[in-house]
């Protein structure tokens, strides 16, 4: 007979809506920031627009990061569900020990991204601290810098929900995402009215 633990695969659903709209954020912010120069010119034609909604995305995908790692006993997180584990009779028997230390391990490795990640939770994005310290705003990580940190959290949450009932999950939002779509069919849409505008000039 399987696990049942009510209050794990609550902890596990909570989990994995947070990292997956976090990946998601971070898709969407990377393909807009980085978009290709031939549709990143439209991308500058509504500068406002796309400014505000890449901070948005930006401010999102430090939330959801935040969420899952940083503990409270309110919600699910990757600390909390670990030391759920820790001191459960029937998961520890199925997770050794060792293994939940790693996944600490894991948390401390991508501490710097973390850190900066929640400093500018708490003092910028869902706060605003009078006094504020050790952060200038926007937060600075490479691309490769947040993808190692996701990869982390979704092979660390994959690892345990494959051990509790052999259920893994996708992250891949890629399929999914058309924020290139959007610039390029914006961009030919400019352009069109453009042409138009000018044809009507010369007439």
């Amino acid at each position: 007979m399987g696990l049942n633990d009510r209050h794990f695969e609550n902890l596990r659903r909570a989990i994995f809506n947070e990292l997956h709209q976090a990946s998601l954020h971070y898709e969407i912010f990377w393909e807009l920031y980085a978009a290709h120069n031939d549709i990143a010119d439209v991308r500058n034609v509504y500068l406002s627009f796309f400014v505000a909604t890449m901070r948005a995305h930006q401010n999102l995908f430090c939330i959801r990061v935040h969420n899952v790692t940083k503990y409270d006993n309110r919600t699910g997180n990757f600390p909390r569900l670990l030391n759920y584990i820790k001191s459960n009779t029937a998961l520890s028997e199925v997770y050794p020990l060792k293994q939940i230390e790693d996944m600490f391990d894991i948390l401390s490795e991508h501490k710097g991204i973390i850190s900066k990640i929640q400093i500018a939770r708490n003092q910028y994005i869902a706060h605003n601290q009078l006094t504020k310290r050790d952060l200038v705003l926007p937060p600075t990580y490479t691309y490769d810098e947040g993808a190692k940190l996701l990869k982390a959290l979704q092979k660390m949450f994959n690892s345990l929900s494959g051990q509790y009932d052999k259920n893994v999950f996708s992250f891949d939002v890629s399929p999914k995402l058309n924020t290139t779509q959007i610039l390029i069919d914006l961009n030919e849409y400019r352009q069109s009215q453009l042409a138009k505008l000018r044809k009507a000039m010369n007439e």
